[in-house]
């Protein structure tokens, strides 16, 4: 009888913390969309036809027909936002 008291406190308990955690995450989902929603309403009409994206890098590669080291770099410019496209 003990077992079965112990038993079911345990799955009751489980059962009010899982409830909990989805309640709590699904509060907090939608707190995380009010807060991105007003930032971008915050940050709309601030575009001077800039670059939204700049993305630039290095990296080097051995050349299959020659064995030699060869060293890239790259820029990438992408989308209207507030960015000049440099590195």
């Amino acid at each position: 009888m003990k077992k079965k008291i112990l038993y079911g406190s345990a799955v009751l308990v489980i059962t009010v913390m899982a409830t909990w955690n989805v309640s709590y995450n699904l509060q907090m989902k939608g707190m995380f969309d009010l807060s991105k929603a007003n930032i971008e309403a915050l940050a709309e009409g601030e575009s001077v036809n800039h670059y939204a994206t700049v993305e630039c890098g290095q990296f080097s590669y051995i050349d299959p027909y020659t064995g030699r080291l060869m060293e890239m770099s790259y820029k990438h410019c992408e989308g209207e936002g507030d960015r000049d496209c440099d590195c």
